[in-house]
């Protein structure tokens, strides 16, 4: 938008119709980077609610599969296998922020997309 001083009254009418539609396009643009923004929290949120209860699945399926195969190598006078708990060393590794959204997005993808909301910083 300009603040430069029209000659006349057509020229005035003119800047402030130009002022107008480019107000409306700024407009415009807000709407949609808030839209964007929206759509991108909640598929975030959607994806962390649903691949969380997966991987927590995957690592006691490691632990019951190493468990297994270890018994039976015992019983046979081997050596077993072990299940590191990488996803222990994963939640280790998240700061205070993660930590929360990680515990949230165990709730759902309302709670997750809750906790991006609250717990972004730009």
């Amino acid at each position: 938008m300009s603040t430069d001083q029209p000659a006349g009254l057509d020229e005035a009418r003119t800047k402030h119709e130009q002022d107008v539609a480019t107000f409306g396009e700024v407009l415009g643009d807000v709407k949609a980077m808030i839209r964007t923004g929206l759509a991108g929290i909640e598929d975030i949120a959607r994806k962390l609610a649903a691949v969380i209860p997966q991987v927590e699945e995957g690592q006691r399926n490691l632990r019951v599969n190493a468990d297994t195969i270890s018994a039976y190598a015992k019983h046979h006078g081997e050596a077993g296998v072990s299940a590191p708990d990488q996803l222990g060393e994963l939640l280790a590794s998240l700061d205070d922020r993660e930590r929360r959204v990680y515990d949230e997005a165990r709730l759902g993808a309302a709670q997750a997309a809750r906790a991006l909301g609250r717990h972004a910083q730009p």
